[in-house]
């Protein structure tokens, strides 16, 4: 059975790996590193999240053009190599075996100084591939600036981005590894199909392993700002500071509700997000603002009824229970209310089920235990921002 080497020198044969084909990979890194002002400011900044690059499908069609090669052709021949396992997806994959054969051969040819260049823009190729689907799964929402910069600002010196400041550099700091002298090189100088999965693994990893770290540097700095947006906002609350007149009137709440309810920026408070977020860990705070923001563009009749309804209900039941300032003490208010939102009453089941559709549809979202709890935050906060003047 031939070896991956052998396999590609067939779908490779037509490359001269010289200074015109280094050309043409640096001019399809150009292109992809200027797609956008998104791309340009990832790859000159270290902050991780905010920008949303990709390695899209386009991205991959235009290499294998550039390569001259049937994509689907030699990813079934690929799978068909004695060492490789098709449902591993990232070492089974044509693109990146792909390019570390042509790393190999540009090892191999006399000119080092072509050769360190053509490695050097394919290792780029593979590191932005790698990126691109990490960043896909690891930010699926894009972070703000502010806490991205927080973020970048904790990390330490054992992070290379840090280091090196920007991605651009990064990327250029790994490329050593696939170099001379680089814990790759032994094995892509004298290739052969175990050794091409090892070097996938171990670049993947490397950028995979990074970004969970930071990751949780992310989570780390976000707890820090919830827990302080909130404890400002409940203070400011329970001073009255930022309550409305006649806050257990509906009337006046549900107006005040409708009345700002068309308009994302006024209806999705951060503050107040936060604030519900710590009466739900389990709660990805991101589908209730995305819900919101649905509720905002598409508000209508119907919508509008449900608004008024949990407003109506949520000031009935605190009365209800002897609650007459709910402003003393506003998280012992909620959880009040989170426990009237959690029982099985019919109207509250039937209102409930009415916002887990809104839900649906604005995030997406189908696990029944995350529409539940979801549903309770998102009916907390909608209480809440009824009686909040911001």
């Amino acid at each position: 059975m031939e070896d991956l080497v052998t396999l590609y020198d067939k779908y490779y044969k037509h490359i001269t790996f010289d200074k015109n084909f280094v050309k043409e990979l640096r001019r399809y890194r150009l292109n992809w590193s200027q797609k956008s002002d998104d791309y340009i400011n990832f790859l000159s900044s270290g902050l991780t999240g905010v920008y949303p690059v990709r390695f899209s499908m386009i991205d991959e069609d235009n290499l294998y053009k550039l390569l001259r090669v049937n994509q689907k052709d030699l990813k079934r021949d690929s799978d068909r190599l004695r060492d490789i396992d098709p449902t591993r997806m990232v070492t089974s994959n044509s693109t990146y075996l792909s390019l570390i054969d042509l790393i190999h051969k540009f090892i191999n040819i006399p000119d080092k100084k072509i050769a360190e260049e053509g490695i050097r823009e394919l290792h780029f190729i593979l590191s932005i591939k790698a990126l691109g689907s990490m960043f896909y799964r690891f930010f699926s929402y894009n972070l703000d600036i502010a806490t991205a910069k927080a973020v970048f600002e904790r990390l330490n010196n054992k992070y290379i981005i840090k280091k090196e400041g920007s991605w651009q550099k990064y990327i250029e700091y790994r490329a050593s590894d696939v170099l001379p002298n680089g814990i790759y090189y032994p094995r892509l100088i004298k290739l052969d199909t175990t050794d091409a999965l090892d070097v996938i693994s171990g670049v993947h990893s490397a950028y995979k392993s990074m970004l969970k770290n930071i990751f949780k540097v992310i989570q780390e700095v976000m707890a820090d700002r919830s827990a302080i947006s909130s404890t400002t906002v409940i203070e400011s609350i329970e001073e009255g500071t930022m309550i409305r007149d006649d806050v257990d009137n509906p009337n006046l709440a549900v107006t005040y509700l409708l009345s700002i309810a068309p308009y994302k920026t006024d209806f999705a408070d951060d503050d107040l997000l936060y604030l519900v977020n710590t009466l739900s860990k389990n709660v990805d705070i991101s589908d209730i603002k995305a819900t919101l923001n649905y509720i905002s563009d598409k508000h209508d009749k119907k919508i509008n009824g449900y608004l008024e309804s949990v407003v109506r209900m949520s000031i009935n039941y605190i009365k209800s229970k002897g609650i007459h300032n709910p402003t003393d003490d506003i998280i012992k208010t909620l959880n009040t209310l989170k426990g009237y939102w959690g029982s099985g009453d019919s109207d509250v089941r039937k209102l409930k089920d009415n916002l887990k559709i809104l839900i649906y549809k604005s995030t997406g979202k189908k696990t029944s235990w995350v529409l539940s709890s979801a549903v309770i935050t998102l009916l907390l906060y909608i209480y809440l921002r009824a009686i909040v003047k911001k």
